[in-house]
């Protein structure tokens, strides 16, 4: 946050880029407030308000772009023969409106201004999730009022050891963590803002994101900082990078061990035959490869997985239908979309990362802002990629929104330095 000039951030925008900013940060930032049922909404409404964007502004057409038109396009057919006509129907017009959001560019302020907003967001989440382990009644007596979820459904929730804080719900809370650590991480690197702030502010964010309970997003959270330690060039700052690094794993490990609320997230990485756990997603994605060795050119339409999987007896414990996807994005999207959709996902995911790869061996070539850019970019879409294997990112409203913020962000700086990555 430090790194903004302030003329950046006080000098005017458009209008409708501000109101635009605002329906992105509600849509990614709200978790399980009341905001949470009308996320589709917002979508419909960023599009919309796209179309009134200023039209002197050039699209930037690059290969990541492409390749989400096409997927799109791709999701949209399977209108035709999809076997959940309404679910397919609504994905389709979630991905339609994100095709209008990449059309137009942001100014870069807008871009920080939604990083600064991101990064105030979880810092307060952040901060209501630790308050909740001391004063646990917090939220549930004071708050329910902001939230969608049920009083029954947050108390079920802290009984089981998890905490939310004001976003209200454990999962939503931890990819807000993972956000603000994305941010902080390319604080961190780009030397933009105090090593000790910097050190503190993880220490709270990863505490927050250990009390979730979230063991994937707490797992990918320290694989990704010990990634960019190797690929980092940054000489004698490295080693004091993993110092510091090692120090604050050792802190995390030892809180974890011997506080009650913390050692949750070491007792969900034992399996059970739980549905949201790793041994009990197995029959979750078994539903998925037979939907695959049904369809295995054009899938079931996007979006029908819940109901092939209620087709195919998956409840919940209490007998609930299922509502909560396949838990594996790879196994789900070619199910749902067949190898040819399948592949031109894996083909999205592949461009980013050769174009944001590319312009990190140019690192010293880009300016700090853009460097910090760079590196929450590179963070989210690995945080998208490796979580895919056990979470359902592109297939609620506030992750593909995420995913088609930092997808913006990495088209706006291809076309920033066209020149530099041809030389």
């Amino acid at each position: 946050m430090n790194m903004i000039a302030k003329e950046q951030l006080n000098s005017e925008s458009n209008p409708i880029d501000i109101m635009i900013m605002v329906l992105i940060i509600a849509v990614c930032m709200s978790g399980a407030t009341i905001i949470f049922s009308y996320r589709i909404y917002l979508i419909w409404a960023v599009a919309l308000l796209m179309l009134f964007k200023s039209r002197n502004r050039c699209i930037y057409i690059n290969r990541s772009f492409i390749v989400f038109i096409i997927l799109t396009i791709w999701m949209g057919l399977g209108i035709i023969y999809t076997q959940d006509m309404v679910a397919t129907i609504k994905f389709f017009s979630i991905y339609l409106s994100c095709c209008l959001i990449l059309s137009r560019p942001f100014d870069e302020k807008i871009y920080l201004r939604i990083m600064n907003a991101f990064e105030i967001i979880a810092i307060i989440a952040a901060i209501s999730i630790i308050i909740s382990v001391f004063i646990q009644d917090m939220v549930p007596n004071n708050f329910m009022f902001f939230l969608s979820r049920t009083y029954e459904q947050t108390i079920s929730e802290l009984q089981g050891g998890a905490y939310s804080g004001f976003i209200g719900e454990r999962s939503e809370a931890a990819v807000i963590m993972n956000i603000a650590l994305a941010l902080t991480w390319g604080n961190y690197f780009t030397k933009s803002a105090s090593n000790k702030k910097m050190l503190v502010l993880m220490f709270i964010l990863y505490i927050a994101l250990m009390l979730t309970g979230k063991r994937t997003l707490f797992a990918i959270s320290v694989i990704i900082p010990i990634f960019f330690i190797m690929v980092s060039k940054q000489g004698k700052r490295k080693i004091y990078i993993i110092g510091a690094t090692v120090v604050l794993g050792i802190i995390l490990y030892l809180l974890s061990t011997n506080i009650d609320a913390l050692s949750n997230l070491l007792l969900r990485f034992q399996d059970s035959d739980d549905y949201l756990t790793m041994n009990g997603r197995e029959r979750l994605w078994e539903v998925a490869i037979n939907m695959f060795k049904d369809n295995p050119i054009y899938g079931s339409g996007i979006g029908s997985y819940n109901a092939i999987a209620n087709d195919s007896g998956i409840r919940f414990g209490n007998g609930d239908l299922w509502i909560y996807q396949a838990h594996n994005v790879y196994y789900q999207i070619f199910a749902e979309t067949g190898i040819i959709g399948g592949t031109i996902y894996l083909s999205l995911l592949s461009s980013v990362f050769i174009s944001a790869f590319k312009l990190f061996k140019r690192l010293t070539d880009l300016s700090v802002i853009h460097q910090k850019m760079l590196y929450f970019v590179i963070y989210m879409q690995l945080l998208i990629s490796i979580y895919g294997f056990t979470g359902n990112w592109i297939y609620y409203p506030n992750q593909i929104m995420i995913q088609v913020v930092t997808l913006s962000m990495m088209i706006f700086l291809i076309h920033t330095y066209k020149g530099k990555l041809h030389q």
